[in-house]
């Protein structure tokens, strides 16, 4: 996760979406994860850095 932190929302969400493309998800499914993926981490951060 650490690692993943270092990256910016951008450079996940790409991923993301390139990963969803490669596997066959259609557009908005693709969307959708990464929508849920970069609010779980912003908890994450929220998380680190209150404790």
């Amino acid at each position: 996760m650490r690692k993943d932190l270092g990256r910016t929302d951008e450079e996940v969400a790409q991923l993301i979406l390139y990963n969803c493309h490669q596997m066959g998800e259609t557009q908005q499914a693709a969307q959708g994860m990464v929508e849920r993926c970069l609010e779980n981490r912003r908890k994450s951060v929220l998380q680190v850095s209150l404790g």
